[in-house]
């Protein structure tokens, strides 16, 4: 079963109560996709150390700093692939990968726009 800290549950409960955009509709989906995996098949902890990586990059992008939420998910990406075909079905990591990718390419267009309009 999942096990999230308290710090985890906070964060998620965070995330469904301060905002409805885009982004945040995306890690919610990623946090369920997660947590779904981990109750029908077992996913090993290290993925789970993952998902709170990538719950720590939300505040990063509270924090203005998109470059390192973007970064802790690509990480998050790098382990679904370690564990692929092992302990993560292929569909599964091909689905939990494009989710990922989807929200990495958004907080990429929004840094792209932050930069430029800094440099304005």
């Amino acid at each position: 079963m999942h096990s999230t800290s308290v710090e985890d549950d906070i964060r998620i409960l965070a995330l469904i109560t301060t905002g409805t955009s885009a982004f945040h509709h995306r890690m919610l989906d990623l946090i369920g996709q997660v947590i779904y995996l981990n109750d029908i098949i077992g996913i090993p902890n290290s993925l789970d150390a993952k998902l709170s990586s990538a719950l720590n990059a939300v505040d990063e992008v509270y924090e203005k700093n998109k470059g390192a939420a973007i970064k802790k998910l690509q990480v998050f990406i790098k382990t679904v692939e370690a564990q692929r075909n092992t302990h993560i079905p292929d569909d599964y990591a091909d689905a939990l990968i494009e989710e990922v990718q989807e929200i990495i390419d958004m907080l990429s267009v929004q840094l792209a726009i932050s930069t430029t309009k800094a440099t304005i």
